[in-house]
């Protein structure tokens, strides 16, 4: 009997020991908040292994530019060490004037569970003159589906009734090279009773043309009486200042240091204690 007792509690030390090494595998940073030339950045979701980090960044964007953080010009390293590795995402980071944006930052290739990561965004882009605004023609979608202006294709795909509205997808196609900005909640519904109705759909991060793809699909939501879009009420798209293209300008990106916490700060229980005043070099 005795040996059995002693088995048992043999077996569940060994167990308690084993979770304990699995924990370890994980190991934890502390939340950090700063800002960075009048923007706002909060880093948290912070956890490495023995060979990756990664974190969530979340940009709060109060200037009157687009942001592009393309993650071949985010670094990180430990500290003590000159080995930058840079960011693995592919998607570049796209943050709208008076919006935000979160996105994921992946490091890999080497064991991250030190007391201090420093992370440099080394690169960014900003917005900075508009070339062209591409006025679209107002569209009947009961009879058309096809719109282009200049480099910029809209071709709705389907529409239909949806929860006491309308909904209407598309596609947007651009063959220009700059930066096509996509302010959908410009685009207006009228019909030839008198209803106007503005685009409350997908008001998230589909505010570019991601370059390389073939097409963007666009979802627009209109609280209009679906009675009322047919034949004869001739039920036509607007699209008023909605497609704007601008080029590019470099811009330095912010320093910032993630130091050694808990489960507990990864879970979000220390946010407000565990603020970083120090987080970035370039206050």
């Amino acid at each position: 009997m005795k040996t059995l007792k002693l088995l048992v509690a043999t077996f569940l030390i060994g167990s308690i020991s084993l979770q304990a090494q699995e924990k370890e595998k994980k190991f934890f940073f502390r939340d950090t908040l700063f800002e960075y030339k009048g923007n706002k950045y909060e880093i948290d979701k912070i956890v490495a292994g023995d060979d990756y980090f990664k974190c969530r960044i979340t940009v709060t964007n109060t200037s009157n530019n687009f942001i592009v953080i393309n993650h071949t010009d985010i670094t990180g390293q430990i500290s003590g060490s000159d080995v930058k590795n840079r960011s693995v995402g592919k998607r570049a980071a796209v943050i709208a004037p008076k919006f935000s944006k979160k996105f994921t930052l992946k490091l890999e290739g080497r064991d991250f569970r030190e007391n201090g990561i420093s992370i440099d965004i080394t690169k960014m882009q900003l917005t900075d003159k508009m070339l062209a605004t591409y006025q679209i023609e107002d569209i009947n979608i009961a009879k058309e589906n096809f719109r282009q202006a200049g480099p910029v294709k809209w071709i709705m795909k389907d529409k239909k009734e949806d929860k006491n509205g309308y909904r209407i997808v598309a596609e947007v196609e651009y063959t220009g090279n700059k930066f096509l900005a996509l302010f959908y909640n410009n685009v207006v519904l009228k019909t030839a009773e008198g209803g106007k109705y503005l685009n409350v759909g997908k008001r998230n991060e589909d505010f570019y043309y991601e370059m390389g793809k073939p097409f963007e699909k666009n979802i627009l939501y209109f609280p209009a009486d679906p009675k009322k879009i047919n034949d004869k009420n001739m039920p036509t798209l607007s699209f008023p200042n909605v497609f704007k293209e601008y080029s590019l300008i470099p811009t330095d990106g912010p320093k910032f240091k993630v130091r050694k916490g808990t489960i507990e700060d990864f879970k979000g229980l220390n946010k407000k204690e565990d603020i970083d005043d120090d987080a970035t070099d370039d206050k």
